[in-house]
């Protein structure tokens, strides 16, 4: 159990590090500057669907005691970018 435990705070260690770069990715930048910039939508998008990924990792146990926070949508986020191509 204390190695489950140990997986669930490195993941959420790194969607602290995803968000973070999210921030700093777009710092003082518009919408308009995220649509036609394609490095900057890559970076974002691609830091969003890792958020998703180490979200469903997470023991079902860690989710279930931050209910909280918006699990199943974070995950829909990352099946949307990652299998959704066209959209």
């Amino acid at each position: 159990m204390a190695e489950k435990i140990k997986d669930d705070i490195y993941r959420v260690q790194k969607i602290k590090f995803y968000c973070q770069s999210i921030i700093d990715f777009a710092k003082n930048e518009s919408y308009e500057n995220f649509r036609k910039n394609d490095q900057l939508n890559f970076a974002i998008s691609f830091a969003l669907s890792q958020i998703g990924e180490e979200a469903t990792k997470l023991t079902e146990d860690f989710r279930t005691k931050h209910a909280n926070v918006p699990w199943r949508h974070i995950i829909g986020i990352r099946h949307r970018i990652v299998h959704d191509y066209s959209g």
